[in-house]
């Protein structure tokens, strides 16, 4: 089989971008084709805010580039990661053009919300999904901060909902989980185009050994990631339990004080993959202390795959990871004095350890290995193709 993989990357580096190179080596590796079509944010400092605004609408530089390379390559699935704001939903038109099915990962709810979080300013937002046009992200500059860009997510967003361009030119839709699931089908899309793939751990990660008192934070350091929650709950916790905080972003010098001021907290930046679970095989837990929806959650099945349990705030896709007393506990977000008991219960009560150290790791084995998800993508590549039509002319590079 011959796969396209489009993607457009962030500024900064994050789980779509190891979603996109975990699934071409797990393919290349059954002996299918696969080639990528990217794009880069860092490239948007180049542009003006009206090049920009216009490329978020459609990119007719995209639509001729991919013309070319599907009239040359004839992929037989166009699997899309990320478009915005570079690529632009014009690669949908493109393939559908070229009759190529197009499968769609979700990774996000950019195709619902201006800055695609559904948060604004650390808390949690809809406004733009009950509205005809999607004015509040405008006026509270929910992209980038700045209105004009802002106005140019906007504007995509009003302009693709009006065409129906995410219901009518992808073929099927590949959600994390069914919280994803849930959001998309209240958002007007199909639930007959709808498939629940969870992402996984490649290779087959050791089991942690002798663990220490301590806990592992990975991800990018803002508001709505939970990091003052986090915080907060280390400045009232007895426990002599250490804080390994991996990741960077807006956040940082905050946590940088915070080390400073408390020998338990360590600040260790940005990890590599295998450095991450490294750290995570010697932790009692790790803490993911989420205040916004977060689609699916890979730190939680990375810390499952070596056996690690995982402390997790109950919104968005997390509760249905991390199974409450089993392989770790929830905690209400935004609650450090119920993250702090969770805490000082897993330290007080280690005998429990074990137990869910099996449970986690046994999670993994189940649900999170490269085999199984495998499987699951090939099954949903074949049913886009089950009725694909197959292409009698070229598609024009317009």
């Amino acid at each position: 089989m011959k796969l396209l993989m489009l993607h457009n990357y962030y500024q900064q580096p994050g789980g779509e971008d190891l979603c996109l190179a975990d699934e071409s080596k797990l393919l290349r590796s059954h002996g299918h084709s696969v080639l990528w079509y990217t794009d880069d944010n860092r490239r948007i400092d180049q542009l003006d805010r009206l090049t920009l605004a216009r490329a978020t609408l459609w990119n007719s530089s995209t639509y001729r580039d991919l013309a070319r390379l599907i009239a040359t390559h004839r992929p037989d699935i166009v699997h899309v990661h990320n478009i915005f704001p570079l690529i632009s939903p014009s690669a949908y038109y493109v393939a559908q053009a070229a009759r190529v099915p197009v499968v769609q990962s979700v990774h996000n709810f950019r195709m619902f919300c201006v800055n695609g979080t559904f948060t604004r300013s650390g808390k949690i937002c809809k406004d733009c999904t009950r509205t005809t046009l999607p004015w509040p992200g405008v006026v509270h500059r929910c992209y980038r901060g700045g209105l004009i860009s802002s106005l140019g997510a906007a504007a995509g967003l009003t302009m693709h909902k009006a065409l129906r361009t995410h219901s009518r030119k992808i073929d099927l839709f590949i959600v994390p989980s069914e919280f994803v699931k849930r959001q998309l089908i209240e958002c007007g899309i199909p639930l007959a185009k709808v498939r629940v793939k969870p992402n996984f751990v490649p290779g087959n990660p050791r089991v942690g050994g002798r663990r220490q008192a301590c806990a592992v934070f990975v991800g990018r350091l803002s508001q709505e990631k939970g990091l003052p929650t986090l915080l907060a709950a280390w400045r009232s916790l007895a426990a002599e339990i250490e804080l390994k905080v991996v990741g960077d972003g807006p956040l940082r010098d905050l946590v940088r004080t915070a080390a400073a001021q408390d020998r338990r907290i360590s600040f260790l930046g940005r990890q590599s993959p295998e450095s991450v679970l490294e750290i995570m095989q010697s932790a009692l837990c790790v803490v993911i202390p989420s205040e916004c929806y977060e689609s699916f959650g890979r730190v939680a099945i990375e810390a499952f795959s070596v056996g690690t349990p995982v402390i997790a705030a109950q919104i968005g896709a997390l509760p249905e990871l991390v199974e409450d007393g089993r392989t770790g506990f929830h905690f209400p977000p935004g609650d450090a004095c119920g993250l702090r008991a969770k805490l000082q219960h897993l330290y007080d009560a280690q005998d429990m350890f074990d137990t869910m150290s099996r449970a986690a790791r046994s999670k993994y084995e189940t649900e999170f290995t490269a085999s199984r998800n495998y499987r699951l993508l090939v099954n949903i590549y074949s049913e886009a193709l089950k009725d694909a039509t197959p292409l009698r002319m070229p598609v024009s590079a317009q």
